[in-house]
């Protein structure tokens, strides 16, 4: 396993006043599975945000969709340690979540096979944390585009396509994601 250390706030946190100035690059060679502590310097630099808020985030490398993963923080030690056993390694950082907003931001991206070719007709449905859905269809050329989605929240998104599976997503819904994609399984 590599591990880099990268001073900087991520490029792609949805929200840089509320991230730390430091996120972690982590690559794996082989079968690896671990708990994972991260540790980082007091953060003076984050003036209106409260460091016990603070959240354990895996870029999933689309655009600005972050995953939560579920840690235990210790402000006085400056740590966050997984609390489940890590297997997807990537780029790690720590934020807080921003509180919902009165504005209504947009959701799309594309859908595509696993040779990059765009999916007609696949069938997107967003679930919010009440249970609310709602659905868009992809064009010929596999893009798709939600309007008026609520800031702030989290959801799921699935997509459905006869010829063709796909791994549902949870994301949080903070600001525009522009690029959501979605690749279907081999």
């Amino acid at each position: 396993m590599t591990i880099g250390t990268n001073q900087g706030r991520h490029p792609n946190v949805p929200n840089p006043a509320s991230a730390l100035k430091r996120y972690w690059t982590l690559t794996k060679s082989g079968d690896l599975t671990a708990i994972l502590i991260f540790q980082y310097l007091d953060p003076d630099d984050l003036p209106n945000t409260s460091e016990s808020s603070l959240e354990l985030r895996r870029y999933t490398g689309t655009g600005v969709v972050f995953d939560a993963i579920p840690m235990t923080l210790d402000t006085a030690a400056n740590t966050a340690t997984t609390t489940n056993e890590i297997s997807d390694f990537s780029d790690w950082t720590l934020f807080s979540p921003l509180s919902p907003t009165a504005a209504n931001v947009s959701v799309q991206g594309r859908v595509v096979t696993s040779e990059g070719r765009g999916v007609f007709g696949a069938r997107i449905v967003m679930t919010d944390l009440s249970g609310n859905q709602r659905e868009a269809r992809t064009n010929p050329f596999g893009y798709y585009h939600f309007v008026n989605v609520t800031a702030g929240e989290a959801a799921v998104i699935v997509v459905q396509h006869k010829n063709y599976i796909f791994a549902p997503r949870v994301v949080n819904i903070l600001d525009d994601l522009l690029e959501l994609d979605f690749i279907a399984q081999p």
